[in-house]
């Protein structure tokens, strides 16, 4: 099982499920931002997932619970 964080040009972030039979989305949310479209690549590090939009950077937690 593959899992991938994707985002829309609408600034909506995505967990997605990847197998050959297809894909399913797993959660959603939006990212607080104002200007339109962003097309900045997701990074994973420290169990913190970054996204940068131009002057902001914003950083969520996606670490499994301990």
């Amino acid at each position: 099982m593959r899992q991938f964080y994707c985002l829309s040009e609408n600034v909506a972030v995505g967990l997605i499920e990847a197998s050959p039979e297809g894909y399913r989305e797993k959660g959603r949310f939006r990212i607080p931002q104002d200007s339109l479209p962003t097309w900045t690549h997701p990074i994973i590090a420290g169990g913190r997932l970054y996204l940068r939009d131009q002057d902001t950077i914003y950083a969520f937690d996606v670490g499994q619970n301990r």
